[in-house]
């Protein structure tokens, strides 16, 4: 049975791949306020800041959200990405939603926001994507010592144990090799090594 976690997270790593077919699409303006909040908290890096506010402006149209709504909307989007004229014209678009001292606050929430360093879409926590419950595996490497099960369950747990290491094969020269579940764009790679001297 698919695990309904996992299928959530393939989409959002389909939406996050292919960010301007997707915010383009008519069904976008169908999704919910949470799943709209969900999906503008992804990277998004495949889609420049106007289009991506562009899109959540038709959202906004489409779905004539309170104005709470709209405000919590907006936290989820980087508008320091937008120049200024952009943010001018969002202002103007998102009067007819606001009374005039709602866009106030809401223009002092955003500046707020930029200024106290909140944590936005360009700098997510880093998801790490070589586990074995997102199927990746280590296809070449030697474990040690040798009653391990596999190289995958030593490297890829998540845990550290210096009793059980995975090496390279030093008689046919390959490198430790780990292929990952499915494809993902990589904003960042980490990896633990350790001297184990004699």
């Amino acid at each position: 049975m698919c695990n309904l976690d996992e299928l959530k997270n393939a989409s959002l790593d389909f939406i996050d791949i292919n960010t301007t077919e997707c915010i383009n699409k008519e069904s976008f303006l169908n999704i919910s306020f949470n799943a709209l909040c969900e999906i503008l908290d992804l990277h998004l890096s495949c889609a420049e800041g106007i289009d991506i506010v562009n899109a959540t402006k038709k959202w906004i149209a489409a779905n004539n959200p309170e104005a709470s709504k709209i405000f919590e909307i907006f936290k989820h989007i980087n508008l320091s990405s937008i120049s200024g004229a952009e943010y001018n014209s969002l202002l103007v678009a998102l009067n007819s939603y606001f009374i005039p001292e709602n866009l106030v606050e809401f223009v002092k929430e955003q500046e707020n926001a930029q200024n106290s360093g909140t944590e936005n879409r360009a700098c997510r926590t880093i998801k790490n994507v070589a586990t074995i419950e997102k199927g990746a595996k280590v296809i070449e490497g030697l474990c040690y010592p040798d009653s391990l099960p596999s190289a995958s369950e030593v490297l890829l747990n998540g845990e550290i144990n210096l009793d059980e290491i995975v090496y390279y094969n030093r008689f046919s020269e390959k490198p430790i090799t780990i292929q990952l579940g499915r494809p993902y764009f990589l904003e960042s790679l980490g990896s633990s090594l350790y001297f184990l001297g004699s």
